[in-house]
């Protein structure tokens, strides 16, 4: 997130522009037809700055670094070949990415595992406590 704020003036003018999905204070979100010119754009050679005035904007609301990352993520969108969404894209859950394979029976099993540990833990802090240890 940019550490420039908009004024409200700004977030008007962003707003007004067709591109523009959303904005707040620190924040503006595009849409996909606005991604996918951008990087066609960019493609053809142009400029941060050329390509943002040539899709309405003012780069000097923007400001750079919003500019640079605007770029960095709808190259990285590209590069892992999600398409473009409107706004932020849909996050994927992260038992889809990194635990296909976990079931209900699964999640059970690990779930009685971890309260089974949380129990043993328990009972061996109680019994190497100083308070208990006579020797």
């Amino acid at each position: 997130m940019a550490k420039k704020k908009f004024t409200p003036e700004e977030m008007e003018q962003l707003r007004s522009n067709p591109y523009t999905y959303k904005v707040t204070a620190c924040q503006i979100f595009f849409t996909a037809e606005f991604k996918e010119r951008f990087y066609r754009l960019r493609q053809e050679g142009l400029l941060l700055n050329e390509v943002i005035t040539t899709l309405g904007y003012d780069p000097d609301v923007l400001g750079e670094k919003r500019i640079d990352g605007i770029s960095h993520l709808i190259n990285k969108a590209v590069r892992e070949g999600k398409g473009f969404h409107e706004g932020v894209a849909p996050r994927t859950s992260i038992l889809d990415e990194e635990c296909p394979e976990l079931t209900r029976e699964n999640f059970l099993k690990m779930q009685h595992e971890l309260l089974y540990l949380k129990q043993e833990m328990e009972f061996l802090k109680k019994i190497s406590s100083p308070k208990d240890s006579r020797k």
